[in-house]
Parts: C-alpha cells; sequence; structure tokens
C-alpha cells in the first residue's frame, strides 16, 4: 500500500500509485480490498462494526478493460439488474492517466478529478505547463500539493549535497590522516 486513509466518515482509503503492470494488478487490488476488510478488528457478531474500504489505484497504464473512460469505479452489483449490494463495503477506483489526454482532447480539464489526474500525468514531463499553471490558479488544493512536493524535492536534493560534502570532508580529513 502506498497511502492508508481513515476518513471521519469512517471510511478507509487506500491509494496506490503504480507504473507498470507487472503482476495482475486488477487481481492484487482486489486482494487488498479484502484484507482492508479483514484486518478491521471484530468480534463476535459485530459486522456493522466494519468501516466501508475503498481502494483509489492511479494507473500509469492501462487495464485490459475495453472501456475508454480514464477513471471507472467497480462496485458489487446484482448481475441482472445491476443493483448495489445493500450497505455494500467495497469500492475499487481505476484511474488510467495514459487515457487522460485523449479525454482532455489538450485541454484545460473541466473536473477536478481529472485536473489531479493531469496534474500526476503531466508532472514527469511537464509538456502542458501553462495548464499545469491554469489547473493550480484554480484548485488551491492541487496548488498546495504542488509547494508541498516543491518543498520536498528541495529538502531531498539539500540534504544530497550536504552527505555530499560530509562525505568529501570526511574523505579529505582519512586522506591527510592516512599520510
Amino acid at each position: 500500500m502506498d497511502i492508508l486513509v481513515s476518513c471521519e466518515n469512517d471510511e478507509l482509503i487506500n491509494i496506490e500509485m503504480q507504473v507498470d503492470n507487472k503482476d495482475n494488478f486488477s487481481k492484487r487490488t482486489q486482494h487488498y480490498l479484502a484484507c482492508m476488510l479483514h484486518d478491521q478488528a471484530i468480534s463476535g457478531d459485530a459486522y456493522d462494526c466494519l468501516k466501508p474500504c475503498i481502494t483509489i489505484n492511479i494507473l500509469d497504464f492501462t487495464l485490459d478493460t475495453g472501456l475508454s473512460d480514464f477513471h471507472t469505479c467497480y462496485r458489487m452489483l446484482e448481475s441482472s439488474h445491476l443493483t448495489a449490494l445493500p450497505a455494500a463495503l467495497g469500492e475499487i477506483h481505476f484511474i488510467e492517466l495514459p487515457k487522460l489526454i485523449e479525454y482532455t482532447q489538450g485541454e484545460l480539464p473541466t473536473e477536478t478529478l481529472a485536473r489531479w489526474a493531469f496534474y500526476f500525468k503531466d508532472l514527469p514531463q511537464n509538456k502542458y505547463p501553462e495548464i499545469l499553471a491554469k489547473i493550480f490558479a484554480q484548485e488551491k488544493e492541487i496548488h498546495m500539493a504542488e509547494k508541498a512536493r516543491q518543498k520536498i524535492t528541495f529538502r531531498d536534493k539539500f540534504i544530497y549535497a550536504y552527505r555530499s560534502y560530509q562525505r568529501a570532508k570526511m574523505k579529505k580529513l582519512c586522506i591527510h590522516n592516512f599520510f
């Protein structure tokens, strides 16, 4: 699991980001959902205490579903009438980033979910800085996430540079003491 969130409304959410589809991801995410349900401590017949579990999978590959939507959600449904199971405890979301550019047609996405997905998809390549700038201006939460990412990235670079300096200093000291 990448991130496990416990919400105020008692939902448990597993958020996972995946780059490669190596190990039958559809089955793996169903297993994780089952584990989230199973790992909740209940005693006797206290099934009313089970918290709903949601998995959100942000994928940089496409699933073999035959669907063109970049966001799909799977729940337990009755197969003839497509009626949801009462008090269903699980749902699985897939956000397939490769389908996003086709979905947005290179334009500013209008829905918040599509904007988040666009942020994640464009972040490594920075192909659409003008669209990201508009998203940052219109979505304060995405802008906050970007600021936090930049701060963490700067901190990591600073720590790396500092440790490199310390290693060089120690190496110089060891060489000096050796002679």
